[in-house]
């Protein structure tokens, strides 16, 4: 059983840290795109083309990280299921 919360902590800790990430990379890219519009004089609709653009790509990044981070396919399938549930 002590093997059990020892994984359920280290989980939590990750999600945890998962969400900080998401957090911080939302702030930055849309910091980001902010600025860039003003130095470019781009409209609005590129604007939040270019955010949703980064956006995308730090989705990408994130669930890249995690498929290195989680190697087995057991805990791969813990992460979707808490995930899409």
């Amino acid at each position: 059983m002590e093997g059990n919360s020892a994984f359920f902590i280290i989980y939590s800790v990750s999600q945890a840290v998962e969400a900080l990430i998401g957090i911080v990379s939302t702030i930055v890219v849309s910091i980001a795109a902010y600025k860039f519009s003003q130095v470019k004089g781009l409209p609005w609709g590129n604007v939040l083309f270019y955010s949703i653009l980064g956006f995308v790509a730090v989705s990408i990044a994130q669930w890249v990280t995690i498929d290195i981070l989680m190697e087995s396919a057991a805990d791969s399938e813990i992460l979707v299921d808490s995930v899409f549930s």
